[in-house]
């Protein structure tokens, strides 16, 4: 049987972001800034869904539905056509955000990734859409 988890997660899509540091007391202090926007990703798909860990090798597609920047307003049509695309943020920021936070909820690693896409996009409703599924060879 082929294992297969869809996730919709409404809003502006994250990215992972660098790491900070600050200073107090002499003891320099590291953190990640957007701690809790991985944490309310992680409560939302541990309310919304509930499928078993995928154990095989999986193949992962992201895709981040950003809205449409009040700057556009005249391109609105082509940006939705799909010929603007943004930019910002790195794709590779997006993924590692998204598979940090499903590992170990759809699957137990992230080194059981063997396929990887992410589609950055203009929508008229911002959303990230997971599609996690397992490899059969």
């Amino acid at each position: 049987m082929i294992e297969f988890i869809h996730i919709v997660y409404p809003g502006e899509p994250h990215s992972q972001s660098r790491h900070r540091h600050t200073s107090r007391g002499g003891f320099v202090r590291t953190y990640d800034p957007k701690s809790k926007d991985k944490e309310k990703f992680i409560d939302f798909v541990k309310k919304s869904y509930s499928f078993e860990k995928i154990t095989g090798m999986v193949e992962v597609i992201i895709q981040a539905d950003f809205s449409i920047p009040k700057s556009y307003s005249k391109k609105k049509t082509l940006v939705l056509d799909g010929q603007y695309r943004p930019k910002k943020p790195d794709v590779d920021n997006i993924a590692k955000f998204y598979l940090d936070s499903l590992n170990g909820i759809a699957y137990n690693d992230d080194s059981q990734i063997i396929d990887l896409q992410v589609i950055k996009k203009y929508s008229t409703f911002p959303l990230t859409t997971i599609t996690i599924q397992e490899v059969l060879f």
